[in-house]
């Protein structure tokens, strides 16, 4: 059933930039003002282990923040009831960070992290599409946290004190959703008859390729810069690298729009005619972007922050990240629309065994372009494929 739910308006879209602008800033803090702090070599430590995290959890969630939304389309109710379900794991999280605090153990601050990051990417689910803002709180303001913890430690951090402010600062904001998902729905509790482990596998099942499909999205993005090391060919160039981290800006940007139609599409139902908008809006705004660069290239040389870049390389990561977020906002139509997430994952698939085929015989500018081509190709050709191609009708004769 649809329901009265609007498309992303302006207003919608200026609300999840502002929420992403306050995110890069705490980032940005991170950087500059955590890590100078840390024991040598333990920042290195700390992202290996939070890494694997974050591998972790992505499994151990089973692709619940893209599998909730769409079985819970917009429901307050339903997102109640599904937290209530939930909050098991968040006290299990919890509980595994208090044991992590009191003893030394840097794999066990790591579960901690992985539990804690799995509770709260299937609470950040639930209430997805019920609210996006709610959504994009969350999704923004832990970073925030995760610095403003970090700072109050003093100097000389360690890879276990990080790993154990990131866990405190997903378990903060864990429990600000659930605070806004209790009283959404100002109706009485109802006893239900299914036991809590049959509603649980009953609320997380079905995530399987959502999951699966997920974590290939990670390797899509990032193996470029991994599959030479992966290889034996050395980490990747100060170039390269600061190309895919400007990169990647323009792609969480985009993700704004993405996530925002996601959430609506899971509340009123999709609508082809506007997806297909959306990912023509997003190659062409970054395209713009990109040409911008190209234009005044000569401009990054005068700025300390990114004079090691080479324009052609970030124009090349542009283009990349445009293709990428417009297949995103057309996967998450599909899976919106309940369609399978198979042939998604051959692709995805290909493309990551591509990326390394390219690391081993190109050079990183060839890659980059090689990747960028391929990123363009494919979401304009889905794009059109999509808005020319109209399936046949059942006992149609033409």
């Amino acid at each position: 059933m649809k329901t009265r739910a609007s498309r992303p308006d302006a207003f919608a879209l200026l609300h999840g930039a502002a929420w992403r602008g306050v995110s890069l800033l705490g980032r940005v803090a991170f950087l500059a003002l955590i890590v100078p702090r840390t024991v040598p070599s333990e920042f290195g430590v700390f992202f290996s282990y939070s890494s694997i995290a974050l591998l972790l959890s992505r499994i151990v969630s089973v692709g619940a923040i893209d599998n909730l939304p769409t079985k819970i389309k917009g429901q307050p109710e339903a997102m109640r009831a599904a937290c209530r379900d939930l909050t098991p794991f968040v006290v299990l999280a919890a509980g595994v960070t208090a044991v992590a605090a009191i003893t030394a153990s840097l794999v066990t601050a790591a579960l901690a992290l992985a539990f804690c990051m799995a509770s709260a990417l299937a609470l950040a689910g639930a209430i997805r599409s019920v609210s996006p803002a709610w959504f994009e709180r969350w999704l923004n303001l832990h970073p925030v946290a995760f610095f403003a913890l970090a700072f109050l430690i003093g100097d000389w951090i360690d890879a276990r004190d990080l790993l154990l402010c990131q866990a405190l600062a997903l378990l903060a904001s864990q429990a600000a959703m659930l605070r806004f998902a209790l009283a959404a729905a100002r109706g009485p509790f109802e006893r239900r008859q299914q036991a809590w482990p049959s509603r649980i596998v009953t609320l997380l099942s079905g995530g399987q390729t959502k999951m699966i499909s997920d974590t290939l999205v990670v390797g899509c993005i990032r193996a470029v810069a991994i599959g030479p090391l992966l290889l034996g060919a050395g980490a990747v160039s100060d170039s390269l690298a600061l190309a895919l981290a400007l990169g990647e800006v323009a792609w969480t940007v985009g993700m704004i729009l993405v996530h925002r139609n996601f959430s609506y599409y899971c509340n009123a139902g999709p609508e082809l005619l506007y997806s297909l908008r959306s990912a023509i809006a997003i190659l062409l705004a970054i395209y713009a972007a990109a040409l911008v660069v190209w234009g005044l290239g000569w401009v990054t040389h005068a700025i300390p922050f990114v004079q090691r870049a080479e324009p052609a390389m970030l124009v090349a990561a542009l283009v990349f990240f445009a293709g990428i977020t417009s297949l995103s906002e057309l996967r998450y139509y599909d899976m919106a629309t309940g369609k399978s997430l198979v042939p998604w994952i051959g692709g995805q698939v290909a493309l990551v065994v591509a990326v390394g085929c390219g690391a081993r015989w190109l050079n990183e500018s060839q890659s980059i372009w090689a990747l960028a081509a391929m990123a363009t190709l494919i979401s304009v050709f889905l794009i059109a494929y999509r808005a020319f191609y109209r399936p046949r009708k059942p006992g149609s004769t033409e």
